[in-house]
């Protein structure tokens, strides 16, 4: 990584940590796929009409957050004007404060093995505010359970 890179990340990190009273540990980039009412559960909006949105899975050193830059690309930006759509907003979820949180790797068909995309999504179950179970599903640029490991060693402490 160049210099002006590090920098930069760095400078992410410490402003993050300041954020969140929490240091920066790592993070992971990426996408939360979920119903619409889970994700109104969550207080996250979604970008699109899709059901998933992009963003950072960061570890700190006492908590797990998702967090969602307010960036578009130039492209994004232009057909969003053109629609009269809504800026980006940034967004900010600490996961380890939902309720009964579990982390686990989702049950596949056998033939669901062949493609590389199941085994990369990650589950994450919680109890929401009304009493409800909600399902959420993470996909990772890494494997899905080399990020389990991680999760569950920072929520074991």
């Amino acid at each position: 990584m160049k210099y002006e890179q590090q920098k930069t990340v760095r400078e992410f990190y410490d402003e993050f940590s300041k954020k969140v009273n929490d240091t920066v540990k790592s993070l992971e980039m990426v996408n939360l796929e979920a119903n619409t009412e889970t994700f109104d559960e969550l207080n996250l909006k979604l970008t699109s009409a899709g059901r998933e949105l992009w963003g950072l899975l960061i570890f700190c050193e006492h908590g797990l957050y998702f967090y969602v830059h307010p960036w578009e690309s130039p492209m994004a930006t232009m057909f969003r004007q053109a629609v009269h759509g809504k800026e980006p907003i940034e967004q900010l979820l600490a996961i380890h404060l939902l309720d009964s949180l579990k982390f686990s790797l989702p049950k596949h068909r056998w033939y669901e093995i062949v493609f590389s995309s199941a085994t990369d999504k990650l589950q994450m179950e919680f109890k929401g505010r009304n009493g409800r179970n909600y399902v959420a599903l993470l996909t990772s640029q890494n494997r899905a359970s080399k990020v389990l490991d991680k999760i569950n060693s920072l929520l074991s402490l």
